[in-house]
């Protein structure tokens, strides 16, 4: 109150109005973070204050708020202006009503992120293959969660980088594996399109040889001019696997043919070959023996197209039998016949060149021109 006394005694009395001296600036501090990175452009937050107030928005352009402007002295919760994409760095002040403005706090640096992923296939699954947990390799433009949907894969590996990720599916049974997809969802909730895994088969079933072996087990009278020896397999395989030796007569390759219970083997022309890559024919280098037994064998060298070899090694039984008819012919003086190698000795008169020997010179006439000694 203020009192004024005159000269003559008299007071006057003057009620002054009740005011509030304030130099308390508000204090701020945050209390629940922007969210990031995150797909939301309208991110909130929200930060407490010791007093109410005017508040100001500063920091990376578009960090404003027009529906938060004032501030209450306890939490406050504020909806960002929308923001396109991007990294941002706010800041905040209060100016309460004695104008006093609280130390600027900064807003945690935050993202925007509204982009999906986007997936390619890379690598895919080998097919038809004998891995029951194969591998499957994805590019991905950003890194983020695996999911898998569709058909009946499914895997342990869920995180993706921003680069190729290569997967290794859970056990799955034989047979084709279709409608396998992948998605990848950002640390921002973005999530890809479906990526579809190419179709694949798995098979783990060793092959085996058929019954269609030529010449059969037990066959009589080949000829042994025969260049068409062949075995059916019970699957399509491999024909890098399927192999024969065509430098010498050691038992080597996959595909064997042996008179002597495989102690040598016939040296083949060439290498095995198929139209089918199911049937596979040899032909020896030279012809076979005359009245003589052969076995065919195929090793466990020999695999299908997935990989899986022979469970055993196949041998004919009894094995096969070639003529025992030699081709012989005769002229009025001379007579010829043929060998297992398929040359021919001639002996007998030459006075025409009949015998073939370049000359007219009989031969036969005594016993040292006859047996070894007779050429062919």
């Amino acid at each position: 109150t203020i009192m004024v006394t005159d000269n003559a005694g008299n007071t006057s009395t003057l009620e002054v109005n009740s005011f509030t001296i304030d130099t308390t600036r508000p204090t701020l501090t945050q209390v629940i973070a922007v969210s990031t990175p995150s797909s939301d452009n309208s991110s909130s937050y929200t930060f407490h204050s010791t007093e109410a107030g005017d508040i100001t928005y500063g920091g990376t352009t578009g960090c404003d708020s027009d529906n938060n402007t004032s501030a209450v002295a306890d939490n406050n919760t504020i909806v960002f202006n929308e923001l396109p994409e991007g990294t941002y760095s706010c800041t905040i002040t209060v100016t309460d009503n004695a104008t006093n403005t609280s130390s600027t706090l900064p807003v945690n640096t935050f993202i925007i992120d509204k982009t999906a992923p986007t997936l390619d296939e890379e690598t895919a699954v080998t097919t038809p293959g004998n891995d029951t947990t194969p591998s499957y390799t994805f590019s991905s433009t950003e890194e983020g969660t695996i999911t898998y949907h569709g058909g009946d894969c499914s895997s342990s590996d869920t995180s993706a980088n921003a680069n190729n990720n290569t997967i290794d599916f859970n056990a799955l049974p034989e047979g084709q594996h279709s409608g396998c997809r992948i998605r990848v969802t950002d640390n921002a909730s973005n999530a890809s399109e479906l990526l579809p895994v190419s179709t694949f088969f798995i098979d783990t079933t060793a092959p085996t040889v058929s019954s269609s072996i030529y010449p059969t087990d037990n066959q009589n009278g080949i000829s042994i001019n025969t260049d068409n020896i062949s075995v059916t397999f019970s699957e399509a395989m491999d024909n890098s696997s399927v192999t024969a030796n065509t430098s010498n007569t050691s038992c080597s390759g996959s595909f064997q043919l042996s008179s002597d219970n495989f102690a040598s083997c016939v040296q083949m022309s060439s290498s095995p070959s198929s139209s089918d890559n199911t049937t596979f024919e040899l032909d020896p280098s030279l012809s076979m023996f005359f009245s003589t037994n052969y076995k065919i064998r195929i090793t466990t060298a020999a695999s299908d197209i997935a990989g899986n070899t022979m469970a055993s090694q196949y041998t004919q039984t009894n094995g096969f039998n070639t003529t025992d008819i030699v081709p012989i012919t005769a002229g009025y003086a001379h007579s010829c016949f043929m060998l297992d190698n398929g040359t021919v000795k001639c002996w007998g008169s030459n006075a025409s060149g009949q015998l073939g020997l370049g000359h007219t010179n009989s031969r036969g006439d005594n016993s040292s021109n006859m047996g070894g000694n007779l050429t062919a």
